[in-house]
């Protein structure tokens, strides 16, 4: 076990940063959007896939009206390229 927390931590420091920017956001509507946005953009992170590759190919197939479930990070994730490295 790790006598730190540091990655913990660090991950968390993400949230918190966003929590405070997005705290005026301008509407509700505007931080549904926000969180709606923060939440596919950190899935696709943990399902370690190109965070762009997703959002474009997710919005293309919004718009030409596929089923939103098949547009999930875990379900394209065979079909993405994979995240580089940090």
């Amino acid at each position: 076990m790790p006598i730190d927390n540091n990655t913990v931590e660090r991950d968390m420091r993400q949230v918190a940063v966003g929590r405070k920017n997005y705290l005026f956001v301008g509407s509700e509507d505007a931080g549904a959007w926000c969180a709606t946005m923060y939440a596919l953009i950190e899935s696709a992170r943990l399902t370690n896939i190109d965070v762009r590759a997703y959002l474009a190919r997710a919005v293309a197939g919004l718009h030409a009206g596929e089923n939103p479930q098949s547009l999930t990070p875990k379900a394209l994730r065979k079909q993405l390229p994979k995240a580089k490295a940090a």
